[in-house]
């Protein structure tokens, strides 16, 4: 849903969802992540910070929640500026990705958002990297079909 870029229409979704998870006491951790993903869009890089932490507080996750919280982490450091945060999980995210790991829509578009906060910072070298991954993503991606 975000992806379609109706970012207002997400939010509500993911917040209504969220809530219900945790009135019936289920776990939220891919609610979070969707919420954190889309501040994410939203270049609000703080909040989307804040969300994926609260992820680490709610116990043990998934490789790929890792994997993607992470991701978000360094995506959020790029857009602060801080590039050199961004290779570390860079690595993490690449050797999920070659051995076979679950993909899914919002990788593409984490690893594009990347590499254009890269180019607009002059760090083409990064940005060839990150762009790499995300065309080889795009046609692994059956819902891939960015507008």
């Amino acid at each position: 849903m975000a992806l379609l870029r109706d970012y207002a229409l997400a939010e509500t979704e993911y917040r209504l969802a969220f809530r219900g998870f945790q009135l019936n006491g289920l776990r939220v951790l891919n609610i979070i992540l969707n919420l954190a993903t889309l501040e994410l869009m939203k270049g609000r890089f703080a909040e989307s910070r804040h969300m994926v932490r609260e992820l680490g507080t709610r116990g043990p996750t998934s490789h790929f929640i890792g994997v993607c919280a992470g991701m978000i982490q360094r995506v959020c450091s790029v857009g602060r500026g801080k590039v050199e945060e961004y290779d570390q999980h860079f690595e993490r995210a690449r050797d999920h990705l070659n051995t076979g790991g679950f993909v899914e829509v919002d990788m593409l578009y984490m690893f594009d958002e990347a590499t254009q906060l890269l180019i607009a910072q002059g760090e083409d070298t990064r940005a060839e990297a990150s762009a790499a991954i995300a065309d080889s993503l795009y046609g692994n991606i059956p819902d891939a079909g960015i507008p």
